[in-house]
């Protein structure tokens, strides 16, 4: 009937590690069949390790979060690889109690609580405007980088708990 239906999706920062960890695994397993190829034969399994070492980072590092908010409802999902998708967090919006730019001055009140801390945004650090902090049932305190138009929704549901950046 009248339910609103926005998704956004936004991929995450890859941290150094990864990407040191590709360099290191792609020259030691071309070294390794390298030496395999003169003769060395042990050396072919360790090739076969640094390509299946290498697989997995690949695998691994690629993430992206799914924005779904669905009729007062925001889903977050985890998706590696762009191919395995999970659902990591709901939170039904009602339950919010405050939703601000993150360093905005209605966050400080929550600064002395102990909160779950999770991070579901890009990780960017020159996206730092557009981040936004959900407190979330006094529990949990969720980063997120919603689009303009998931902002707007979002303050249709509690106009006096959210404060969107102008």
């Amino acid at each position: 009937m009248g339910e609103t239906y926005i998704e956004y999706m936004i991929a995450r920062k890859n941290s150094i590690i990864p990407t040191i960890l590709k360099v290191v695994l792609g020259v030691l397993g071309v070294g390794s069949l390298i030496l395999g190829m003169m003769g060395a034969g042990l050396f072919y399994s360790v090739a076969l390790l640094a390509a299946l070492g290498l697989y997995f980072v690949f695998y691994l590092s690629g993430v992206e979060f799914e924005y779904l908010y669905v009729d007062k409802t925001l889903y977050v999902d985890k998706i590696v690889a762009k191919r395995k998708r999970k659902r990591i967090a709901s939170f039904d919006l009602e339950r919010m109690e405050c939703f601000a730019p993150e360093g905005h001055e209605s966050l400080k009140q929550y600064a002395t609580r102990s909160l779950d801390k999770k991070d579901y945004s890009s990780g960017y650090t020159q996206n730092a405007d557009k981040r936004y902090v959900l407190i979330y049932d006094g529990q949990k305190r969720v980063v997120l980088e919603p689009s303009d138009r998931m902002l707007e929704a979002i303050y249709l549901v509690s106009p006096r708990k959210v404060t969107i950046k102008k």
